[in-house]
């Protein structure tokens, strides 16, 4: 059958909670669409359903990240999949999360996606939260460290300083 209709048959078993048989039909649909085609996303993309509906965690991120390359490299303005993705990787690699969810935003907000863009605020906004306090932190180290170099500094030229008295001192004492 046409990949078409694997992709209903799909959201009708989704739909009716058939997660074993959905990924059995997901297989056979991503066996008639070519792996770097669109469709092959939208594969991916239920793929990576079905396993959050199995509880099936490494699965999970392998599927989410392959739609997420598939549409990036495909121009899909959506972004569901890359927003998703910037939400599982918050407290695990924010750097990375921050820049996915940005390029996401930057999207809806490119191509008018008023809907996306009201999904991916709240997910935006707690990343940036996370980021900003990251950045915080990093930041005070910084001052730490700094200070701390400085006063590193400063102890030598005071040894050197104090060492150069002694010597005077010592010279006026042998004349």
């Amino acid at each position: 059958r046409t990949a078409a209709y694997k992709e209903a048959l799909c959201h009708s078993l989704f739909a009716k909670g058939h997660y074993h048989e959905t990924l059995h039909i997901c297989d056979k649909w991503g066996r008639i669409v070519d792996d770097r085609s669109r469709e092959y996303a939208m594969v991916a993309y239920y793929r990576f359903l079905i396993h959050i509906a199995l509880g099936d965690v490494r699965q999970v991120t392998y599927w989410v990240a392959r739609s997420t390359v598939s549409d990036i490299t495909h121009a899909v303005m959506n972004q569901g999949s890359l927003w998703t993705l910037a939400g599982m990787l918050s407290g695990k690699d924010i750097d990375r999360s921050y820049r996915y969810i940005r390029f996401s935003w930057t999207c809806a907000q490119t191509f008018g996606a008023h809907l996306r863009a009201s999904q991916i605020s709240p997910i935006l906004s707690s990343i940036g939260d996370e980021y900003q306090a990251k950045l915080t932190q990093a930041n005070q180290r910084l001052k730490r460290i700094t200070v701390m170099i400085s006063l590193l500094a400063i102890v030598p030229a005071i040894l050197a300083l104090l060492c150069q008295q002694a010597a005077k001192k010592t010279l006026r004492c042998k004349n």
